[in-house]
């Protein structure tokens, strides 16, 4: 599990659970680095920046046959 590195997650209710479920790995990101998580999510994801190439054009390629025009107000 990727966690942020908040006290919530360093409880001894989370601990005893950590102890219940021990196949679970917490990893925790260091102090103020939410770019970080976001990042790890992404690694976790995709095998190669190919794929997450691939996924972000095939993403535009999808989204935008469903466009629409926004409205300026």
């Amino acid at each position: 599990m990727i966690l942020d590195n908040s006290s919530t997650h360093k409880t001894p209710e989370v601990e005893t659970w950590r102890a219940k479920y021990p196949r679970f790995k917490p990893h925790l990101t260091p102090t103020s680095a939410s770019w970080l998580n976001a990042a790890l999510f992404i690694e976790c994801i995709f095998s190669s920046v190919g794929e997450l190439r691939s996924a972000i054009k095939k993403y535009i390629k999808v989204h935008n046959k469903k466009r629409q025009a926004v409205p300026v107000t």
